[in-house]
């Protein structure tokens, strides 16, 4: 199976659209034909993302609706920690 890793424009524009490229990802990654492999940085950076005030009033997105979602990768992922940091 193959993995990839999503950076959180792709995850975000996947979430907020079920057209294009990264809706695409994401809908492989839902039917199990590709793996996810993200770690805490990139989900946290999404939950954020996704919380500003921007997005969840253009898209009447709600906190808890968004805390799903992110569990929802956290737990269907492989998480990895960031061995490294770069500076």
């Amino acid at each position: 199976m193959i993995s990839v890793v999503l950076d959180t424009n792709v995850i975000v524009s996947a979430i907020l659209s079920d057209k294009g490229s990264p809706a695409k990802l994401l809908q492989l990654w839902k039917k199990g034909m590709i793996d996810l492999i993200t770690c805490e940085e990139i989900l946290h950076e999404v939950n954020r993302v996704m919380k500003t005030p921007r997005l969840t009033k253009l898209h009447n997105l709600r906190e808890h609706e968004v805390d799903k979602l992110v569990a929802l990768l956290r737990n269907g992922s492989k998480l990895l920690s960031v061995a490294t940091e770069v500076k």
